[in-house]
């Protein structure tokens, strides 16, 4: 595989199956123009792989698709991330699953909403405001296991910078954010995290809400996903009033980790 410079990225769009709730990476990588992308050659190619954030999908023919080629990106990215998470199209399957021998799965459950969401929802005491570029340090110091709420965007600076994410802040210490962690052209897809000592408290769906009026004041949908036993994420989903519409199966490359299941 190719490393495809930025300013080719748009070549792929054609490639990409209409955009759906919760199907945003490679979207979100030609949207923001945040991430990599491989071609299986840079002349006329016929296949693609996007990544951003530690995340993974494939595009283009899969005809053409080489399962050695697969493996050695996943092998360079390996060395940057602990686990690398794949959604594939179903035509891509057959070569991931070989290419990674028998790779981790990773379920997920996605939530949409065909309607405009109004939650209401009570904000823990606190300050509950919008992140802008003087928060960065903050973002930066958030625990080690949460501090992924900025992968997608490149890092706590990025993301910062972007204005587009929420945070609770308990005794002036950032807590919990929300942002759009994917960003298409017609959905964002929200991720949320919150310091484990403040879980329970309203946090996460404090922030939520918020960044859910957000993205709705910009005409675009918000969307969310989780794994199914994710009992926590999926009880805030419904509170914000999302509804679940489909599963999917993903899989994963390097560490496993919560919420994975063994390879087939």
């Amino acid at each position: 595989m190719e490393v495809l410079e930025t300013s080719r990225w748009l070549e792929l769009r054609d490639w990409l199956v209409p955009e759906e709730a919760c199907s945003l990476i490679a979207w979100h990588t030609l949207t923001t123009g945040i991430g990599r992308c491989w071609v299986d050659r840079l002349a006329r190619p016929q296949c693609a792989i996007a990544f951003a954030g530690g995340n993974l999908t494939l595009a283009g023919d899969a005809s053409a698709f080489s399962s050695s080629g697969f493996a050695t990106v996943i092998e360079a990215l390996l060395g940057d991330w602990d686990r690398v998470f794949i959604a594939a199209p179903d035509a891509f399957v057959p070569a991931v699953v070989d290419a990674l021998d028998g790779p981790a799965r990773w379920p997920r459950v996605i939530f949409t909403t065909d309607t405009e969401l109004t939650p209401t929802v009570e904000s823990p005491p606190g300050e509950l405001r919008r992140l802008g570029p003087a928060d960065a340090d903050a973002l930066e110091a958030l625990d080690e296991d949460i501090g992924w709420i900025s992968d997608t965007f490149g890092g706590p600076h990025p993301l910062a910078e972007a204005n587009t994410a929420f945070g609770g802040f308990a005794h002036g210490t950032l807590v919990s954010v929300a942002a759009p962690f994917y960003v298409g052209e017609r959905f964002e897809e929200i991720g949320v995290v919150t310091a484990e000592a403040h879980r329970g408290a309203g946090w996460s769906p404090a922030c939520s809400a918020a960044t859910i009026a957000d993205i709705q004041s910009r005409g675009r949908v918000p969307c969310w996903s989780t794994t199914p036993d994710n009992a926590s994420s999926i009880r805030v989903a419904l509170k914000l009033g999302f509804r679940q519409t489909r599963e999917e199966m993903h899989f994963m490359a390097g560490e496993p980790t919560e919420g994975s299941l063994p390879p087939e």
